[in-house]
């Protein structure tokens, strides 16, 4: 498929300040905000759209969610604010959503794209487009967490930074989300942390909670504050492990009468830390 700045595209372009037009680049204001990602939905059917709009919302990482049904109304959204992804449909009326993604990566900050579809016969100009996914209809909400998980890390690490008062400096302390509310969790509230693909899930007395930080991160920051790696996939708040077993893979740690794998080149490193 051959894109070109005209016709369509050239009219929703014109939904744009007349100083984002083409050369050289479009650009978007960005104003304070909450953490987590924000997402705009872009789904001209209205029940499939508030569909995908709550799975998403219910997601942690997410911040904050927009929809809209066509290109010019998505448009006119990303003048307010700009956005970390965006989910658009293929089929939009007037200007399809592949025309539309490629006006969206000339934005200096492009989101990334994820596209959704009932056919897959434009996956191949999605693709070339740089989308990091592309959805076909209908899809589970697991699905969506897929799509999710293909952010690049970079971008969910930045978006969760996005805290007030500068507390997100503090070493010992991160931004999770409770009931849709940000506030700071106190590394030493967690008992232990699993690895969920580029996140962290971070295991606490009363739930568990989904960050935008790496595994290898967090056992660095954590590590004087007395967390330990364990697995490429665990790390322990040392003081809450009860029991380390050998096994003949490497090991087992109970942590709040869990069992936890212990690598075999985390063993003697393990062991040496409980007895110090």
């Amino acid at each position: 498929m051959t894109l070109r700045w005209d016709g369509p595209a050239a009219a929703a372009a014109a939904a744009l300040p007349p100083s984002e037009h083409r050369p050289p680049a479009l650009s978007l204001v960005a104003d304070a905000r909450p953490a987590g990602l924000w997402v705009l939905v872009i789904d001209p059917d209205s029940a499939s759209r508030a569909e995908l709009a709550a799975g998403l919302a219910a997601n942690p990482v997410v911040g904050r969610v927009r929809t809209a049904g066509d290109a010019g109304s998505a448009l006119r959204a990303l003048r307010e604010e700009a956005v970390d992804v965006v989910f658009v449909e293929v089929d939009l009326p007037g200007v399809d959503g592949v025309d539309l993604a490629w006006l969206l990566r000339r934005l200096a900050d492009a989101p990334e794209i994820v596209f959704i579809s009932q056919r897959g016969d434009q996956a191949m100009a999605a693709f070339e487009l740089g989308a990091i996914d592309y959805v076909l209809k209908p899809f589970p909400p697991e699905r969506v967490i897929q799509s999710l998980g293909r952010v690049p890390a970079s971008r969910v690490a930045r978006s969760q930074a996005a805290s007030t008062d500068g507390q997100e400096n503090d070493e010992r302390t991160i931004g999770v989300e409770v009931n849709g509310r940000r506030r700071m969790l106190s590394c030493t509230s967690v008992r232990w942390i699993r690895a969920h693909g580029d996140y962290a899930q971070l295991h606490t007395s009363d739930g568990h909670h989904l960050v935008g930080v790496s595994l290898a991160r967090l056992a660095e920051r954590w590590a004087s504050a007395g967390f330990q790696r364990i697995h490429r996939s665990y790390i322990v708040q040392l003081d809450l492990v009860t029991e380390v077993s050998l096994t003949a893979s490497g090991g087992v740690a109970i942590v709040d009468g869990r069992r936890l794998p212990v690598s075999r080149r985390y063993v003697s490193e393990l062991r040496a830390r409980l007895a110090s």
